[in-house]
């Protein structure tokens, strides 16, 4: 999951409807529960609307 200093153990969820994974954890320096929902969704989002411009115009070796 990578290196967080603000919480130690985090669970990884699935929204049903976007398909989008995220983490949701309880924030130790605000004393909140969170997630990274929006900012997971945005990137999935975004390569969806990049991939088929970068297979299309860039050829792989």
């Amino acid at each position: 999951m990578g290196n967080w200093d603000y919480f130690e153990y985090a669970a990884k969820v699935k929204h049903e409807k976007y398909g989008t994974q995220f983490l949701v954890f309880f924030n130790d320096e605000t004393g909140e529960m969170e997630d990274t929902f929006l900012s997971d969704k945005w990137q999935d989002d975004a390569e969806k609307e990049i991939r088929p411009y970068v297979k299309k115009n860039w050829v792989t070796c």
